[in-house]
């Protein structure tokens, strides 16, 4: 899934085949290369083979890496008293990036046929979408309280020891 490569002292993340793994050029420290990793790469249960696949090609290249280690998980979230109520005031944003960022594929909930149906119009209200009650129960959205929304870091945390950056927006 992602390689590594050795280029002018530093090892860069190439050929990572999944979408939802948004390379870019940031830097984790002197000499080395991360992996941004979008929440909606949680939909679907992409997370932990990417994270397992990154780590891997990591080692492969020399570079002792604990499971989460180099990477940065991005989350999009909506604070309010409850998840129910959080649900409601965030849904439409929650379709608005569907709508900019599933003909980019870099939503894995939805289907070739459903993103090919978003783009007409006429059939778009059919198409039968994913909502925001989905992207939360599976952990690529976070709702709700405070501490509700710490919870889940705390748990996302403890699956990958090694995750140190978490981008929230």
């Amino acid at each position: 899934v992602c390689g590594l490569k050795e280029r002018d002292g530093a090892t860069d993340v190439i050929g990572c085949r999944t979408l939802t793994c948004q390379l870019s050029a940031h830097r984790f420290g002197r000499g080395q290369s991360g992996c941004v990793i979008g929440g909606g790469v949680a939909e679907g249960g992409a997370t932990r083979r990417v994270v397992e696949a990154f780590t891997e090609s990591r080692i492969r290249a020399g570079r002792q890496t604990e499971i989460g280690g180099a990477l940065s998980f991005g989350f999009q979230f909506y604070i309010a008293d409850s998840q129910e109520e959080a649900m409601a005031a965030a849904g439409k944003y929650y379709e608005e990036n569907l709508k900019m960022f599933g003909p980019l594929r870099l939503i894995r909930a939805l289907s070739e046929e459903q993103i090919e149906i978003m783009s007409d119009p006429k059939q778009a209200p059919t198409a039968d979408l994913p909502h925001i009650e989905d992207a939360v129960a599976t952990g690529g959205f976070l709702a709700g309280p405070p501490d509700q929304i710490i919870e889940q870091l705390k748990a996302v945390e403890g699956w990958y020891p090694g995750l140190d950056r978490i981008m929230v927006s």
